[in-house]
């Protein structure tokens, strides 16, 4: 029923360096950088493409694709594009990464009943019944990232008709222990993992905005202030001052605004502003589309749609840059409610982020 299908500007941002090395955005107050994850031969193997068996398992009986899609309101994600008018300042954004792992893939029949999908073991993007959706492609800001894209989950269901689809945004709990030591592929990446007690990140996006430009280490280069590029139907964006040229090493400049949902399987920990990413902050996410036609629908994640009642130009003094997950964080209460995650005290809605789009 469902086909593999062909894949679907901050651009003058003054503050994005020319190498856009971005310093692993921290889950704590201390900063990550001197934390080793893995060995680097872990991250040299992600990023070599991997050999996808002949047969994947997986019977040609009843083989389905489900295609995504990442956009920012009308407008399609790509590394290199700025997009205006995002949260409640009206923000201009720059994305630098965007991935994010799904599991528990179903299709919905005509009795409603949510039929698993036993997905392909291909190596690379899906083990066990977890998959990895990448939408960067390690070129321009996006250089900290994998050159390959992923825009699809493959599996097979037992023949029928189905009439809806629905997935899990995270990694099941079995899995996500520990760090990115796991021999397969995609679950051992360390730029989806945390630190210890470990865990994944199952979603990231990494942006510099007007208000938290992207920072990096080493010599901030000379820049021209340019006019942020306005978003269709906005107004037009002021100029973002340049960095002074600077002719020695400075230290990490600030990180962004990153959105880390997920976390470590803890429970030891009580409740505050420093426990580690994802102890009682609620990340698993189950999304129910019942009215998909497989054959000419994609499942669109829509970045403008998770920030539009957020404050992406400030974070919240004292606390971790962005919202990566940690309990207590106001720079997290806008996302989570996007993504119809509880937060203790408050009306949860039901998610906007995934929607029914139409295949091109």
């Amino acid at each position: 029923m469902i086909r593999a299908l062909p894949s679907i500007a901050l651009g003058g941002l003054a503050v994005l360096l020319a190498a856009c090395g971005t310093p692993p955005p921290t889950g704590d107050l201390t900063g990550e950088a001197s934390v080793t994850l893995d060995p680097a031969t872990q991250q040299a193997r992600w990023r070599t493409p991997g050999y996808v068996p002949a047969s994947s398992g997986v019977s040609g009986e009843g083989i389905h694709t489900i295609r995504f899609a990442a956009v920012v309101g009308d407008a399609p994600f790509r590394c290199g594009a700025s997009y205006g008018g995002i949260g409640v300042t009206g923000s201009t954004i720059l994305p630098t990464d965007f991935r994010f792992f799904v599991s528990e893939v179903a299709l919905i029949d005509e009795a409603g009943r949510q039929v698993p999908m036993n997905l392909a073991q291909d190596g690379r993007w899906q083990h066990q019944n977890v998959a990895l959706l990448d939408f960067e492609d390690g070129q321009g800001p996006c250089a900290g990232g994998t050159p390959d894209l992923r825009q699809s989950v493959t599996g097979a269901v037992p023949y029928g008709r189905y009439r809806g689809i629905a997935f899990t945004l995270g990694v099941p709990a079995p899995l996500n222990v520990g760090a990115p030591a796991l021999p397969a592929s995609p679950l051992n990446d360390p730029n989806l993992a945390w630190p210890a007690p470990g865990g994944f990140r199952f979603l990231k996006l990494d942006m510099a905005t007007s208000g938290q430009p992207l920072g990096s280490y080493g010599v901030v280069p000379s820049t021209v202030p340019a006019p942020l590029p306005a978003y269709p139907g906005t107004f037009a964006y002021p100029v973002i001052p340049a960095y002074p040229t600077v002719t020695g090493p400075v230290g990490a400049l600030p990180y962004g605004f990153p959105v880390h949902i997920g976390g470590a399987e803890c429970t030891g920990y009580g409740p505050g502003p420093y426990t580690p990413p994802g102890c009682g902050f609620p990340t698993r996410l189950r999304v129910t589309l019942p009215e998909f036609d497989t054959d000419r629908n994609v499942v669109v994640a829509d970045l403008r749609a998770l920030l539009v009642t957020s404050n992406v130009d400030v974070n919240t003094p004292g606390t971790p840059a962005g919202c990566q997950s940690t309990y207590g964080d106001p720079d997290c209460a806008g996302v989570a409610a996007m993504l119809g995650l509880a937060m203790p005290g408050g009306y949860t809605p039901p998610q906007s982020v995934f929607r029914v789009g139409v295949q091109p």
